[in-house]
């Protein structure tokens, strides 16, 4: 499964070559651009750090963009509109970061009653080991316990924060990306155990890329590193908001055919 969906992305992206060599062609300068922030010209300095804030919100929003395509069943790459990339950009910072804050203030919280250090899911397949240590320092029930609460925050936040997203590609407003009832709505008629195995496999997927990535780094060396490191972060990248697209038009579909079949019951009534 998770090797079918690396396949769908792909097909995904290389059907528009042209799109696909302005998007890497922009994570490629923006790369670039990291290396004059470390000039001792404090001009060169100012500009390196604008120019990287303004590629980053393009690249990021034009994910948005993609989710957005998705939702509304796009088979390619979109064309890149800048203004409208730079809005969704700065946008998903935002709704990424409140939520993404809420999760870790919640998590913190765990941390300090169970007296274990904060664990991140994110950074489960980057400290493995660390992780499995976890068990021979502490009490293992009581860190089964914590990883498994700790999960599961990660899990809501997550399907909150991606429905929100959702919401933002699909035209609605920044202040509908934190409107919780109606995104719970979307969570209840995807199904929550539905969800979580999707995200699931969506974190597998995640695991092989970022696994795959290590691979190529060390047999690569000096330029031939950064490409590959590229390439997979690139494609880490794809893959959120692809995946985002997929789960939202899916909440969005049965949502809606919730709310017909609730109407068309009253109506009977």
């Amino acid at each position: 499964m998770p090797l079918r969906r690396i396949k769908k992305i792909l097909e995904y992206l290389f059907a528009n070559k042209r799109n696909l060599a302005i998007l890497i062609g922009l994570i490629i300068l923006s790369i670039i651009v990291e290396v004059f922030e470390f000039w001792n010209n404090p001009i060169s300095f100012a500009i390196a750090v604008i120019f990287e804030a303004v590629t980053s919100a393009i690249v990021i929003g034009y994910g948005v963009q993609v989710t957005h395509d998705i939702i509304h069943d796009g088979v390619e790459l979109p064309f890149i509109k800048i203004k409208k990339a730079i809005k969704l950009g700065v946008e998903f910072v935002i709704v990424n970061q409140v939520y993404y804050l809420a999760q870790l203030f919640i998590l913190s919280v765990l941390a300090g009653m169970f007296e274990l250090p904060d664990f991140e899911l994110e950074e489960v397949f980057l400290h493995i080991g660390h992780i499995i240590g976890y068990f021979y320092e502490h009490d293992p029930v009581q860190t089964t316990i914590f990883i498994l609460l700790c999960i599961v925050v990660t899990y809501i936040f997550t399907f909150f924060m991606e429905i929100g997203i959702g919401k933002l590609a699909d035209g609605e407003r920044l202040i509908d990306a934190f409107n919780l009832i109606e995104i719970k709505r979307y969570i209840d008629s995807i199904g929550w155990l539905n969800y979580a195995k999707d995200y699931t496999l969506i974190i597998i997927t995640m695991g092989i890329l970022i696994y795959l990535r290590f691979g190529f780094e060390i047999v690569s060396l000096g330029f031939f590193k950064s490409v590959f490191n590229t390439i997979f972060t690139f494609l880490l990248f794809m893959l959120q908001f692809i995946a985002i697209g997929w789960v939202y038009k899916e909440g969005k579909f049965k949502e809606k055919n919730d709310t017909e079949n609730d109407s068309e019951i009253k109506t009977i009534e």
